[in-house]
C-alpha cells in the first residue's frame, strides 16, 4: 500500500499535468521513471490507488521535483 493514500486520487492528475507540461508521452516518463506505462495510466486515470514509495520517489525525479514538492503540488 501507499504511504500517502489521501494524495493518490489527486496525484494521478498532477502527474497528467506535469508530464504534458513537459511535453513527454506516457511512454518516455513511464520508462525513464522505471515503471511500466500501465501503471503510469492507471494512476493518471485515477484506477490506481495505491502506489510504493520508491515509483512517487522516481516520478518525482523523472519530473524533476522533489517528492515532498511532488505530494504537495497533489493536495
Amino acid at each position: 500500500p501507499s504511504a500517502f493514500p489521501s494524495v493518490i486520487p489527486h496525484l494521478g492528475r498532477t502527474v497528467l499535468e506535469l508530464r504534458r507540461r513537459a511535453g513527454l508521452r506516457q511512454s518516455s516518463l513511464a520508462a525513464t521513471a522505471g515503471i511500466s506505462r500501465a501503471t503510469l495510466s492507471a494512476l493518471e486515470t485515477g484506477k490506481r490507488t495505491h502506489l510504493s514509495v520508491v515509483y512517487l520517489e522516481r516520478l518525482a525525479h523523472t519530473l524533476d521535483l522533489p517528492l515532498p514538492l511532488l505530494l504537495a503540488l497533489a493536495e
